[in-house]
């Protein structure tokens, strides 16, 4: 399993940190999670192809998350010489549907690839297995259609990805002992903030569920001025890395 950080900052226009977005290799299968704008052209930058991509989850639907969805599908549609050979599957909230069906419909032909079309597949709570990896599908306490993925290869090696979330039970159940915990750190303050987590409660989570590696992202724009280990205990930041924009990570 190897993963890729397209994006680590925030909505929040950054020189050093793109919107949300990573590339998931699993085995010879190449996953999108999220991508908000700027994502296409960091996959560009990591030396990757959108036509490498064979499934995209969303976490949830804001735009620092989900904007280049279109330029994706447009891309894929007009990628010249090369072309995909595989349709596009696209899973999310149920909800996700009614985003899917109303852009496809504004913007008609220049987004329907009528050879290698991109396909809605919904998604709730729950497990699904897949021949290269299992997925268990969690609940997320951020915006009622949040979901966090947690993705298992046959190997036994294990990666949650949190998208944006608060303190909940069904976090510290989902990154239980994972290899690595992807979660985000939206809010650099003492005081919590609804929606997203900070130094102080991430560091509960990782004691509560005891992630092996812990990876920061969805990060404003001031950590790049900070000294962020200063706000977690020494013994716990042993474990964590900030994320960077196309750093790399082998599981």
């Amino acid at each position: 399993m190897r993963l890729t950080i397209l994006g680590s900052g925030s909505f929040l226009p950054n020189k050093k940190r793109n919107c949300s977005g990573y590339l998931l290799d699993i085995g010879e299968k190449t996953i999108l999670l999220d991508g908000g704008s700027g994502t296409l052209r960091q996959i560009a930058c990591a030396e990757r192809s959108v036509l490498e991509i064979e499934r995209v989850y969303y976490s949830h639907f804001h735009l620092d998350h989900i904007a280049d969805f279109l330029p994706l599908l447009f891309t894929r549609k007009y990628y010249k010489p090369e072309r995909p050979t595989k349709n596009l599957i696209v899973q999310a909230h149920p909800d996700f549907v009614y985003f899917f069906d109303n852009l496809i419909k504004i913007f008609g032909k220049w987004t329907v690839d009528p050879e290698f079309p991109a396909i809605f597949q919904p998604l709730i709570p729950g497990e699904y297995n897949y021949p290269e990896y299992k997925l268990n599908v969690f609940p997320s306490h951020h915006t009622p259609e949040s979901l966090m993925y947690l993705f298992t290869e046959t190997s036994g090696k294990s990666l949650l990805y949190t998208g944006d979330v608060d303190s909940c039970e069904e976090l510290t159940k989902a990154c239980r002992n994972v290899d690595l915990l992807l979660i985000e750190c939206g809010n650099l303050s003492d005081t919590p903030m609804t929606g997203h987590l900070n130094p102080s409660q991430i560091s509960e989570v990782i004691r509560a569920a005891n992630p092996k590696q812990v990876l920061l992202t969805h990060l404003p724009p001031e950590v790049d001025d900070m000294d962020l280990a200063k706000k977690f205990d020494v013994n716990l930041f042993s474990r964590i890395t900030i994320a960077k924009d196309l750093a790399t990570f082998n599981l």
